[in-house]
């Protein structure tokens, strides 16, 4: 779960969106809706939180709040004061949630009436934030092109995704153009440089059976939540940072690399040497010292 909440803090939506695409447990739920939130998909955020609504009940509170919110975000207002009776209609949960209720009416009422007054935000706008320095407004700027299409801010988009300093937002900005299946030639500074490509003809991160072989491997073969989680976590900055490459190491190179090297950050006393791991487990030395490597000065990167 810590996992989880660091992809958030990094703002990377899309692969918390694949890591929970199975989840049944409340958290990662509640981690999903965000990321879906945070990529600018409302109207998906709220479908996953009424697909799940009996399970979030677990917790009350933050489903209350996170469902009158994504009602809010997507101007129903009258759902909004609707979904508030249900849930004051429920038995007594705690005075929390009680006091969460008594304050949401009027938390309602103030955000619509903001609504009426509220001035959407100009193309023009959306087209200055997108070429600030700053990652938030970036950020929430390509969530407003995915919402309004990408056509009309092409030359914005273009210039985040050679031009912004952080790997993570230009890897977003061309996911957006991935996402729409934009189909042209643009330019985009990767990790190893700036290279030509077809959002049209690349697949999104994450999806099929490399990523997935390799997380669930090391799950089972480390036996330890917490050397697996940091594992993954590495293993997903690194694909974001190569993409839109792909991983051609072979998956035991890449494991050993990633035990070894998630053992040193976490401290883990008397882990397996590097040496001694790819011995073991059929992996190349010299590959696996050249991948941790790799995966080390990324993190120095971050």
């Amino acid at each position: 779960m810590d996992t989880l909440k660091s992809l958030m803090d990094k703002h990377e939506f899309e692969l918390v969106i694949k890591l929970t695409e199975k989840s049944n447990d409340v958290d990662s739920i509640f981690y999903r809706i965000s990321a879906l939130l945070g990529i600018g998909k409302p109207e998906e955020a709220l479908n996953t939180l009424k697909e799940h609504h009996n399970l979030l009940r677990k917790n009350l509170y933050l489903l209350i709040k996170v469902h009158m919110d994504l009602l809010i975000i997507l101007g129903r207002f009258d759902e909004a004061y609707e979904e508030l009776d249900y849930y004051k209609n429920l038995p007594y949960e705690s005075q929390q949630v009680e006091e969460l209720l008594s304050s949401m009416v009027g938390h309602i009422r103030s955000e619509e009436k903001q609504a009426y007054k509220h001035v959407s935000v100009s193309d023009d706008e959306v087209k200055s934030r997108l070429l600030s320095n700053d990652q938030v407004s970036v950020i929430s700027a390509l969530g407003m092109v995915g919402e309004r299409g990408v056509i009309g801010f092409i030359n914005e988009v273009q210039k985040v995704m050679v031009n912004f300093p952080l790997q993570n937002v230009r890897t977003y900005a061309l996911l957006l153009l991935v996402s729409k299946k934009v189909d042209g030639e643009f330019n985009f500074k990767s990790g190893t440089g700036i290279i030509s490509v077809n959002p049209s003809k690349i697949k999104p991160p994450f999806v099929g059976n490399p990523f997935n072989r390799i997380c669930n491997r090391m799950i089972s073969e480390f036996r330890n939540p917490t050397i697996s989680d940091n594992a993954i976590e590495i293993f997903s900055q690194y694909i974001m940072d190569i993409y839109p490459e792909e991983v051609k190491d072979s998956d035991e190179d890449v494991i050993a690399a990633l035990y070894v090297l998630s053992c040193e950050i976490l401290q883990i006393k008397d882990s397996i040497p590097l040496d001694k791991y790819c011995e073991s487990h059929n992996a190349i030395l010299e590959n696996s010292k050249k991948l941790f490597e790799k995966f080390k000065n990324l993190l120095e990167k971050l």
